[in-house]
């Protein structure tokens, strides 16, 4: 009789929406103490002298056993636009937790993660806008930096995506603390160019975490 050797199921996993992962907006202007963890949209601005909004975005990795491959998708919205040039996306990991909070007002004073602070007052961030890892290699360095994309007038309505498996799997095998993503912008000149967040109506538009499951194992028969 011929047995057949059991293994696990593995298969591609989807993170999406409010349930799955939590973001918000860091804004050097307005009032720099703000949260904006309940829009709909993560709003990313750069201005003419190259100050710019950062964001966080974390996902719930509970659900993932094994990981292959790992792409972060951000939908580009086609509206509420700024200026028409390329604007210049790295992704680095943030390096102590923080909380979304649901305010909505850049002027407000809604509880929550803002540009001064990672969760209330006064627990407030070592660098303002945020703190990052600067010197793990993710497989661009010794530098933090886990992966790069661009926006631009070209990219309305589509899906930006980024490799970010080494990330995930340093979070899951527990090399680094999992406290999300930091998008921050590098490039671009006056322009601003919102992508969905996870509190958007639309949740099929919510930044998604697609992991696929490592490469299949050599079938194996054991005969006798």
């Amino acid at each position: 009789a011929e047995r057949l050797e059991a293994r696990p199921l593995l298969a591609t996993i989807v993170l999406q929406g409010p349930t799955q992962s939590t973001d918000a907006t860091l804004s050097p202007f307005e009032n720099q103490g703000a949260n904006i963890g309940g829009t709909p949209t993560l709003d990313l601005f750069r201005n003419y002298q190259g100050t710019s909004r950062h964001a966080v975005l974390r996902f719930d990795l509970a659900s993932v056993t094994s990981v292959g491959t790992a792409t972060l998708g951000l939908y580009q919205m086609p509206t509420n636009t700024i200026g028409t040039g390329p604007m210049t996306v790295e992704l680095y990991a943030v390096s102590r937790s923080w909380l979304e909070g649901t305010g909505t007002d850049p002027y407000g004073s809604a509880g929550g993660v803002s540009w001064t602070e990672a969760t209330d007052s006064p627990d407030n961030w070592t660098q303002p806008g945020g703190d990052y890892n600067t010197t793990f290699n993710f497989g661009n360095g010794a530098n933090g930096k886990i992966a790069t994309g661009t926006l631009s007038n070209t990219t309305l309505g589509t899906w930006i995506n980024f490799n970010v498996t080494a990330a995930v799997t340093a979070w899951k095998n527990g090399t680094i603390a999992n406290n999300g993503f930091l998008l921050k912008l590098t490039s671009g000149t006056g322009v601003q160019y919102p992508v969905a967040s996870s509190e958007n109506s639309n949740v099929s538009l919510a930044p998604k975490l697609t992991v696929g499951p490592p490469a299949p194992l050599p079938s194996i028969s054991i005969v006798g």
